[in-house]
Parts: C-alpha cells; structure tokens; sequence
C-alpha cells in the first residue's frame, strides 16, 4: 500500500521488477544529495505532536514543548541541518549580494550549522567569521565548515544568546531567523548584545521571517513577531 501510495504521488516509478525512486526523489530525498530535503521533511514531523497540544498551549498561554534546539540528538540534526538546506540558495547569493568590502570580523549569531558565516566567508577571502549558538550546534557546524575548506576562517563560540554575553571585536553582525520566536523585551536585549559585540562603526544586518499576512501592514498588529514591533519602534 504504501509503494503504491509513493508511486502515485510521483515519488516512485514502477518498473519491470516493481519500483524505482523517480528523478525528483532521487534529487531531494536521497540523502546525500546536495539537494536533500530530508531533514527539514522529518523536523515537521517531529512537530506533529505539539501541534496537536495547539489547545494546550492556547489554554495555557504559553509554549507546551521545548525548542527544537534542545531535543535529543535525532531531533537536534534534522532542525539543524533542515534549516542549513533551507537556507543554503539564499545564503550563497546573499553573500555575493551584501557589500562587505572591508570588513574583516563577521559574528553570525545563532548561526547553528554555519551556513551564512561560511557562504559570507566563502565570498569574502578577507573575512573571518564566529558562529555564536548553543553547544549543541558546534558538531554541525565543524560538518558544514569542514566540508567547505575554510577552517582557519570560521570559528565556533558556543552559548545562549538570550542569557549570555557576546565576544567582541567584530565590523559585521548577522542575525537570521532569530528574533521572530522571541518577544519584544528578549529582542531588544539581543540586538543590544550584538551592537555591544560591535567594534566602532560595526554593520549590523538582521533577515527576519515576516508573518504570513504581510508587515509591515499596520493591520497585522497583534500578529506582528517580537522582531517587527522592535523594529517598529
């Protein structure tokens, strides 16, 4: 039942002896693919079960699980590196795209598995570049920045931005997909850790997940993430 579900959904392709992966899942859903998407597949899955406490958490007025970041080590791998397939494409051409001429320290807080500070490296050969996030990431990270070749120029600080301090000495800070899970208050101490991190006329740069009914429309009030009322205001 299942094979014939698979094949129906295009995944598999029948053939003289049964079946076979079909072209797009060979692309995205053989692991080690350059495309594989498998990991992100099954960090969803892994969230089927909070959201069916959706009523415990609306009753509650709270979150009813843990973050993904403080799983078990299953759980901590599919986040991670389902988040580093999400945002490769979009790292590798921002990197090309943002100026960083100059700039020779780049911070890329809560970087996880490394993916922005070694695309941001990888464009820029003057650049070296820490990864600030949990512990928990550093093996991950030393994966992904192994894997490019530039160990001598991205290095990994592990830490809880929301309750430690920075290093400092950076030009460059980036933050990616950080702030929209926080609340206004843990936003602005954030922002303000990075900017303490900052040597004198540091850049910051922040990429935030805009809600899906569209900021900054000032009808989306309520809806609008920790991030965006900071930045609004």
């Amino acid at each position: 039942v299942r094979v014939e579900a698979l094949a129906a959904l295009g995944l598999l392709e029948r053939t003289g002896a049964g079946f076979a992966n079909a072209p797009e899942a060979l692309t995205y859903l053989l692991r080690g693919s350059a495309n594989y998407i498998g990991f992100m597949v099954r960090h969803h899955a892994n969230l089927v079960p909070s959201w069916n406490r959706l009523h415990e958490a609306a009753l509650a007025g709270g979150p009813v699980r843990g973050r993904a970041s403080h799983g078990d080590a299953t759980e901590i791998e599919d986040f991670l590196m389902g988040m580093h397939g999400n945002s490769l494409g979009t790292a590798a051409r921002a990197a090309r795209e943002i100026d960083l001429g100059g700039r020779r320290r780049l911070l890329d807080l809560g970087g996880g598995p490394g993916t922005w500070a070694v695309q941001f490296a990888l464009a820029n050969p003057g650049l070296h570049a820490t990864i600030f996030d949990l512990p928990t990431s550093k093996p991950f990270a030393e994966r992904i920045v192994g894997a490019a070749g530039i160990g001598g120029r991205v290095s990994f600080a592990g830490g809880d931005v929301t309750e430690d301090e920075l290093p400092g000495g950076f030009d460059v800070a980036w933050l990616s997909h950080i702030l929209h899970g926080e609340g206004p208050s843990t936003c602005r101490a954030i922002i303000g850790k990075a900017a303490r991190a900052m040597l004198n006329f540091g850049l910051t740069e922040m990429r935030l997940v805009a809600p899906r009914d569209g900021w900054p429309n000032p009808d989306a009030g309520p809806s609008a993430s920790g991030a965006d009322v900071v930045l609004e205001q």
